[in-house]
């Protein structure tokens, strides 16, 4: 049985990166992105890296944006702590953003 657990939008909440209009300067890449480290006691592993899109607007091109790729990684989620005081763990799979790209603006 797999699971898959979408905690990212929980994950963001923690992240203070505005989105802006990015300019040349800023980045040779067309979707510039920063990446942040991600720590959760709940989880392991407890340190994941995720990338996080800089910019709303593909540089270089007209008329897209910059979305993030998301990937399943296999983790360990931490539950109830038992009857013998031992944490029980739960295998699962976590959507992680690992890169930006361009795509093309919905009309």
């Amino acid at each position: 049985m797999e699971f898959i657990f979408s905690n990212v939008i929980l994950d963001y909440a923690h992240i203070k990166i505005e989105s802006k209009e990015c300019s040349i300067i800023d980045s040779n890449e067309v979707c510039p992105h920063t990446t942040v480290n991600v720590t959760r006691q709940n989880r392991f592993p407890f340190k994941v890296t995720y990338s996080i899109c800089n910019c709303d607007n593909c540089l270089y091109i007209k008329n897209c944006r910059c979305v993030p790729i998301m990937i399943k990684r296999p983790v360990l989620y931490r539950t109830i702590c038992n009857s013998d005081n031992y944490w029980d763990w739960k295998f699962g799979f976590e959507k992680i953003p690992i890169q930006c790209n361009c795509i093309k603006k919905s009309v």
